[in-house]
């Protein structure tokens, strides 16, 4: 039986992707995942994770610098510099468990000889850094360092395929990182939000993506947009609820929760002729995709009674 590593988001053996737009924190989540894996605590809600184990966390977003800055205290102000800090520096760091190996990519002015390009290149210090290592988790942060790889389909047709082909082989569990294209907040959040959606998806076992909330600037919320192998249990109606903190050095996000998407959205679809009727042409194409009226229902968040109603003027 496959053991949970982020609950039903993310289970061992696994190729799985967690998207969302620019800055709502998801290479912050990713890296609570990978320190609860590191020391076999899980992250709240989730209720179990396997023993302590080393995980590979690819940083291809953050320099070393970067990455020390978001897990330390405040800089030492001016006036303080007199307790043999250096007056601007960083008091404190996070210190992480010794299992969460992160590597960064070295910059290059061009692709070392005898590589044909940065995929190829990129999957050989995978594959060396796994032998070296011994990890059976990796966390890739995330898939557009390859120069927009993800929104040319040959491109990220070639580095999906690596990716499954190194899972596979190697017997490992790897979660991908990836953004969001420029999108309305005020829609529900869908396999047709994440940058070259069909070709990434197709490669995947789960989807899930972490969206903001109308409602608090450091409120997130967290919804399951796809699973191969059982049902969706954080769906549209049922989404978990985190606030993004800072405890001591390290950034976080905290269990704030469960909730309906809609309440989280900038405005609701009852607020908007617009709006009902962008719905109403969304319920007929899911219908038209062979969708029954309650999983149209239940995925974009309307009442049951609305669908069969809309439907049945067609």
């Amino acid at each position: 039986m496959q053991r949970a590593l982020f609950g039903d988001f993310w289970l061992e053996g696994e190729l799985s992707i967690l998207f969302s737009d620019t800055g709502r924190g998801k290479s912050t989540l990713a890296v609570q995942i990978a320190e609860s894996l590191a020391r076999g605590v899980p992250l709240a809600p989730m209720e179990a994770v396997p023993p302590a184990q080393r995980v590979l966390y690819f940083d291809f977003e953050m320099s070393e610098k970067q990455f020390a800055a978001r897990y330390s205290t405040d800089s030492a102000p001016s006036d303080s510099a007199t307790d043999g800090v250096p007056d601007g520096s960083l008091r404190a760091h996070y210190q992480f468990s010794e299992n969460f190996l992160r590597a960064q990519a070295a910059p290059h002015d061009e692709l070392p000889c005898g590589y044909k390009n940065l995929t190829e290149f990129v999957q050989h210090s995978f594959t060396q850094l796994l032998r070296e290592t011994e990890a059976r988790v990796v966390i890739v942060d995330n898939i557009t360092f390859l120069k927009g790889a993800n929104q040319n389909p040959a491109a990220a047709v070639q580095l999906m395929k690596s990716l499954k082909h190194i899972k596979q082989y190697y017997g490992i569990s790897i979660l991908v990182l990836a953004h969001t294209p420029k999108r309305a907040f005020t829609a529900p959040l869908s396999i047709n939000d994440l940058q070259g959606s069909n070709m990434l998806s197709n490669f995947a076992d789960n989807v899930f993506a972490l969206g903001g909330s109308s409602q608090d600037q450091d409120l997130r919320y967290l919804k399951h947009i796809k699973q191969r192998s059982t049902g969706v249990k954080y769906d549209a109606s049922n989404i978990i609820l985190f606030r993004l903190a800072k405890n001591d050095c390290f950034l976080e996000f905290e269990f704030a929760g469960y909730g309906r998407e809609r309440e989280h959205l900038e405005w609701h679809y009852e607020d908007s002729d617009t709006r009902r009727g962008e719905l109403k042409i969304e319920v007929e194409r899911l219908k038209a995709l062979g969708k029954s009226q309650r999983q149209i229902s239940r995925h974009l968040t309307l009442p049951l009674t609305t669908v069969n109603r809309w439907l049945a003027k067609e």
